[in-house]
C-alpha cells in the first residue's frame, strides 16, 4: 500500500513537472494580448499547448493567474483548482455557487461541464479580467453563469442583507502578490458564513507560508471551527461547512470514489485524497486577522 502511495506521488510530481516545463512560466511565451487595467495590468501569453492569463507582478513576473490547455480547455492545471473541483465533485447536482475572483474563468467553465444544473455567480472587481477571460480563455456568460463586476466584500455584505444564501462559496481572490487584506479578516468570514446555507460549503484558495498561515488558520477557526484542508507545497485549499465539522476521513473516501469521473478535468487525480487533512498544525496564539489588523501584504507569504 505504501509503495502504491509513493508511486502515485511520483506520478503526480512527474506530471506537474512536465506541465511546468511546458508552461509559459518556464519557456519564452508569446504575448497574445495586453490589457491596461485600473488594478493590475493583464497579459495573455501563449506557449502551445497552454495559454495563460498573468497579472502584473514585479516580484514574480511569470506568475500566472489562470492557464488552460488549448485543445482541452476543461482540464484544470493548478493544484487549488484541482482541489476545489475534487471536493465539489462529491456534491449533488443543482447547486447554487458564489465564486469570488474570476481569473480566466476555468472553474465556472468546468463546473458547467461536470454538472447539468448548476448556477454560478462570480464576483470580479476588474472588468478587464472578464474581457480577457471571454476573449482568450473560452469563458462565456449565460443565464446560469453570471459575472458581477464589483468588490466582493461589498457584494457579499449586500447579499447577506437581502437574505440570499448559496450552497457553495468559493474564495479565490488574488491581486498578483497576495489575497486582498479585506478578504482575509474575521469580519469578512462572518459575512461569508451569513450567505451560506446551513451545511453549505466554503472553499478557499490560500497559502501555507509562515506567519500568514498561522494567523489565517486561527481566523478561519474562529468562524468555521473544524475545517479540513488540502495542501501541496505552498498551496492550501480550505474546506469548511456552515454549522458542521469537516470529516477528513469521509472527504478522502468521497474524493477517492470519484477519481474516474475526475480524470476528464484532472489527468492524475489519484494523489488528491492523500492531501486532505484536518490536522490543526498552526500556532493557536497567533493574532487574528480583523478589519483593524490585516497586514496580509506585509506577512511573508513567499
Amino acid at each position: 500500500m505504501k509503495s502504491m502511495t509513493l508511486a502515485g506521488r511520483l506520478l503526480a510530481a512527474l506530471f506537474i513537472a512536465g506541465s511546468m516545463l511546458a508552461s509559459p512560466a518556464y519557456a519564452a511565451p508569446k504575448v497574445v494580448k495586453e490589457y491596461r487595467s485600473l488594478y493590475r495590468n493583464i497579459t495573455v501569453v501563449e506557449n502551445p499547448p497552454q495559454r495563460c492569463v498573468r497579472l502584473e507582478n514585479k516580484k514574480n513576473p511569470y506568475n500566472s493567474q489562470s492557464c488552460l490547455v488549448l485543445n482541452n480547455p476543461q482540464e484544470l492545471l493548478f493544484f487549488y483548482s484541482q482541489a476545489m473541483f475534487a471536493v465539489l465533485s462529491t456534491l449533488d447536482d443543482g447547486l447554487s455557487v458564489l465564486s469570488v475572483g474570476l481569473g480566466g474563468g476555468t472553474m465556472p467553465t468546468a463546473l458547467h461541464d461536470y454538472f447539468s444544473k448548476v448556477d454560478v455567480t462570480t464576483v470580479e472587481i476588474d472588468p478587464k479580467m472578464l474581457e480577457a477571460a471571454k476573449d482568450y480563455m473560452f469563458f462565456a456568460e449565460g443565464p446560469r453563469n453570471e459575472v458581477v463586476i464589483q468588490d466582493a466584500r461589498f457584494f457579499i455584505r449586500k447579499q447577506g442583507q437581502k437574505g440570499a444564501q448559496y450552497d457553495v462559496v468559493m474564495l479565490d481572490a488574488f491581486n498578483g502578490e497576495y489575497i486582498p487584506e479585506h478578504l482575509t479578516t474575521q469580519e469578512f468570514l462572518q459575512e461569508v458564513k451569513k450567505v451560506l446555507k446551513p451545511g453549505g460549503l466554503l472553499l478557499s484558495n490560500t497559502f501555507s507560508y509562515k506567519d500568514f498561515y498561522h494567523s489565517e488558520s486561527v481566523t478561519y477557526e474562529s468562524v468555521f471551527p473544524d475545517f479540513c484542508m488540502l495542501r501541496s507545497a505552498g498551496a492550501r485549499t480550505i474546506v469548511a461547512y456552515n454549522g458542521k465539522a469537516c470529516d477528513a476521513a469521509k472527504l478522502r473516501k468521497d474524493v477517492a470514489g470519484n477519481l474516474d469521473k475526475l480524470k476528464t478535468y484532472i489527468p492524475f487525480p489519484g494523489f488528491l485524497p492523500e492531501t486532505i487533512s484536518s490536522e490543526k498544525n498552526w500556532d493557536p496564539t497567533a493574532r487574528l486577522f480583523t478589519d483593524q489588523f490585516s497586514p496580509a501584504n506585509l506577512y511573508n507569504t513567499h
